[in-house]
């Protein structure tokens, strides 16, 4: 009897170590393999792959190479990263981005015999040849990460906690231009040991669903109130953040000295979203952007880029000096983003940098990635509408297995720059007898 074994049954979203295999099948059997998932917005989502079994009738997906479907070659986690919405006459664009990350992600596996083009024959049409159907979960939090609520004074959000032993450094996750909350990366995060505080800037809980202008001191108040927290090291406090919040990111790293290390994820240097940032009585005022000159597709808007870059010499307009700040700066880059110009953006970086003598960044880019750099293992988010004011969907770049192959990249090394930074807090958060 068909058979199909996933191990481990539940394992972190981000663990790259899943087994897929199908045994007792026919030899040399053409298979088709799908993955099924239903994002917490009950949306349907699939991929499928076209194998052969060995002389065996087995198929191990870490091993055995597909032939077609929604990715060829050896791929042991396509069935994940390769996941599309399903066709149908309500199809919207969509995230598989969980919300919800108290609970796992379900992934139901259906391996039918031959090679099936299944958006093609429907999944009503497909369930004829089924032989054999199986599940698995992706865990986003470890079982020792406590989540709580965040409403204090105007703050919003959602902070992760390790519940080990010890002190651990803490770190800000900001979103991106449509406001509230994505649980998902903070949470993945805090299962390397970081105390991280998901903090809405706008649009969650009884915050105003969209704003002209974001104030940092906003972001100065997340920082106290992160260093207050008892299992937070004191010696500063790390900002990532996506988008619009990799921009207010950098942003904030000008004025507050306890922000120690700022990761970027694709955020423009320069306000953005038609919002202003504001600080005392300066204010930095958003740089154009096309949204009605782009080509439409299929009703689709296809840029080759949204936000236009600042001209060296006007960069006070737009953008405060973070290139003054002390902090480590690490700069991710998609190489295919329809948002912003990657080379205009990181050679302007590069020429601030130089202007004040600052070494201590790092730039990095990913081939064939989307401008929504995500979590790994996450299928592509490649369409949005980008702002309340957007006519059309706007098509944010990307290629999918390279997209995939970029967050997974990345991921890495964020989690690495981070650990380099809490390593260095460390260093000065040593008692005094230690040292002498």
């Amino acid at each position: 009897m068909a058979k199909i074994l996933v191990s481990p049954y539940s394992s972190l979203y981000d663990d790259s170590q899943l087994v897929i295999k199908v045994i007792n099948l026919g030899r040399n059997e053409k298979v088709t393999l799908q993955s099924c998932q239903t994002s917490d917005k009950g949306r349907h989502f699939h991929a499928y792959a076209y194998y052969l079994t060995d002389d065996n009738g087995n198929i191990d997906v870490s091993v055995d190479a597909s032939f077609g479907g929604y990715y060829t070659g050896v791929e042991p986690l396509g069935l994940l990263w390769a996941m599309k919405i399903v066709p149908g006459p309500k199809r919207r664009f969509s995230s598989l981005i969980k919300q919800n990350v108290t609970k796992p992600a379900v992934i139901l596996l259906n391996v039918y015999q031959g090679h099936i083009d299944i958006d093609k024959i429907g999944i009503k049409g497909v369930n004829k040849c089924l032989i054999v159907t199986s599940i698995f979960e992706r865990r986003i939090m470890k079982s020792n990460i406590r989540r709580f609520i965040v409403e204090e004074d105007d703050l919003r959000g959602v902070i992760f906690v390790p519940q080990q032993q010890g002190s651990f450094m803490g770190v800000i996750d900001l979103g991106g231009v449509n406001g509230g909350m994505v649980e998902m990366r903070a949470a993945l995060l805090s299962n390397y040991g970081f105390v991280v505080l998901c903090l809405s800037l706008f649009g969650a809980f009884d915050q105003m669903k969209q704003v002209s202008s974001v104030d940092l001191a906003y972001i100065e108040r997340g920082i106290e109130y992160l260093l207050r927290h008892e299992k937070v090291l004191k010696e500063g406090v790390g900002v990532l953040g996506i988008s619009f919040g990799g921009s207010v990111s950098l942003a904030a790293a000008t004025f507050f000295e306890n922000i120690k290390c700022v990761v970027n994820i694709g955020g423009a240097l320069s306000a953005s979203g038609f919002k202003d940032l504001i600080y005392g009585n300066k204010i930095w005022t958003p740089t154009e952007e096309k949204l009605n000159g782009h080509q439409v597709v299929d009703g689709i808007q296809r840029p080759s880029c949204m936000i236009l870059t600042p001209k060296f010499l006007e960069m006070h307009k737009h953008f405060p000096e973070f290139q003054k700040s002390k902090a480590s700066i690490l700069f991710i880059y998609a190489e295919d983003d329809k948002c912003i110009n990657w080379k205009e953006q990181s050679a302007l970086a590069r020429k601030l940098m130089k202007s004040s003598n600052k070494m201590n960044y790092e730039i990095k880019s990913y081939p064939g990635t989307g401008h929504m750099i995500g979590p790994p293992y996450v299928p592509m988010f490649s369409m949005t509408y980008l702002l309340p004011m957007s006519k059309f969907p706007t098509y944010l770049g990307g290629n999918l297995k390279e997209h995939a192959y970029g967050q997974a990249y990345s991921w890495k090394y964020i989690i690495k720059f981070l650990k380099s930074q809490e390593n260095e807090m460390r260093k000065f958060d040593l008692p005094l007898k230690s040292l002498l």
